[in-house]
């Protein structure tokens, strides 16, 4: 049996579900945010380590799973506190002491997989933060840009004049919110001296980077070893031009199969070693003075977005490696 931690709704879960039929292998998705309803027992003492899944009148025993991919991972569940809804500072703290509880409970529940079964990807390593990312990238021989973190106005000055041309983004995940069916989300945009100017002396904690002059960007996804890389075009768009993310839908970019240098292969199998990770999404620039930077990575990164472009079948080598694990 594989388990894969994750949303059943997710096409590239299903996707790798339909390869693992097709290997005639059993495979089940758990809801990561149905953990606590659908979980049995968790036995721990010094003769038993068992976990009892009960899902659709099922009986999964973790004695007979063989593999489990954590695809995805959430802590957040509403509790029912209208006993005390009167009482705010009481359940304030009610529910943020429940929420570590199932923190806990959670945290238990993958310790005890994690210790006693071949795992794909880490539920403690799903949210990187960028700069971790950057320190142990430099670490493994990749280049990086130049970043600062501040909240001083004088230093973001001192930062521009050095670099010419810099750019701000988030520190860990950007967000997107739904309102009146209108999208809002957080990309990367530049800074220029006027809106530094117009800045209070101090403000909320920021990220900076000098920016890279783009030839084109590269999306790798790594497994196990190996890279899938794609090149996207982004540059021959005004609107993609600082961003791909922020995307053209009436005319998408160009993304074609890419094949990285062997220097820069090394370097990321060394990163990915260095950060204990056998999975994840790398993006990088290819600049204009013939550099790869590198940018960040997604541990639960999308791979259908590269498996679809450049024909790669990534849900069914995603299906192989849990097979054969």
């Amino acid at each position: 049996m594989i388990i894969i931690i994750g949303s059943k709704e997710e096409n590239t879960v299903q996707e790798v579900l339909s390869w693992l039929s097709f290997f005639k292998q059993k495979a089940c998705v758990i809801e990561h945010c149905d953990l606590e309803d659908i979980t049995s027992s968790l036995i721990l003492n010094s003769d038993t380590e068992e976990i009892t899944f009960s899902q659709n009148g099922e009986i999964i025993s973790s004695k007979d799973i063989k593999m489990i991919w954590f695809r995805k991972s959430s802590f957040n569940k509403k509790h029912d506190l209208s006993q005390v809804e009167n009482k705010p500072r009481l359940h304030n703290r009610l529910s943020f002491h429940l929420d570590r509880e199932l923190w806990g409970f959670k945290n238990s529940l993958y310790n005890l997989l994690l210790a006693s079964k071949s795992c794909l990807g880490d539920p403690e390593k799903n949210d990187i933060n960028k700069i971790y990312s950057l320190i142990n990238a430099k670490k493994a021989g990749l280049t990086i840009p130049s970043t600062l973190i501040t909240t001083k106005k004088e230093k973001v000055n001192v930062f521009l004049n050095k670099n010419k041309n810099i750019i701000t983004k988030t520190m860990q995940d950007s967000i997107m919110v739904w309102e009146n069916d209108k999208a809002y989300s957080l990309y990367t945009n530049n800074v220029n001296e006027n809106e530094i100017n117009e800045s209070d002396d101090s403000f909320f904690p920021s990220l900076f980077q000098e920016e890279i002059i783009k030839e084109y960007e590269i999306r790798t996804f790594f497994l196990n070893g190996i890279c899938y890389s794609m090149a996207i075009f982004s540059q021959s768009d005004k609107k993609t031009q600082v961003d791909y993310r922020d995307y053209n839908w009436k005319k998408m970019n160009r993304m074609v199969p890419y094949k990285l240098p062997l220097y820069v292969e090394e370097s990321i199998v060394k990163f990915m070693n260095i950060i204990d990770l056998k999975t994840g999404s790398i993006d990088f620039i290819k600049s204009k003075k013939g550099e790869y930077v590198f940018l960040e990575i997604n541990p639960v990164g999308q791979f259908g977005f590269v498996s679809n472009h450049c024909n790669y079948y990534l849900e069914e080598e995603m299906a192989k490696y849990l097979y054969n694990n």
